[in-house]
């Protein structure tokens, strides 16, 4: 009995990255609802990019209400408030 040949290990590290990808990319359309949709607002205008603003603009909202976009809006402002105590005009 012939087994087959065992994966290299280029293939190997190929599904891991993939894996990897998949889950970030799931991560993101998970916790990004507001990201998604400003994305969505900037394609160009063609059949599909309606249903794509409607679909983003629902996912959205659909968030917000279950608190899906709270990490995000989180991350944002604490950013936003390093970028404030960077740019003060006050040097304490």
């Amino acid at each position: 009995m012939r087994l087959p040949p065992a994966p290299s290990r280029l293939a190997a590290q190929s599904r891991w990255l993939l894996r990897l990808v998949a889950v970030v990319a799931g991560v993101g359309l998970l916790f990004g609802g507001h990201p998604l949709a400003a994305w969505s607002r900037n394609l160009p205008d063609n059949p599909l990019s309606g249903s794509v603003r409607d679909g983003a603009a629902l996912w959205s909202g659909f968030g917000d209400q279950v608190g899906l976009n709270a990490p995000y809006d989180q991350l944002r402002a604490f950013r936003q408030r390093i970028e404030d105590m960077r740019f003060s005009d006050n040097e304490d």
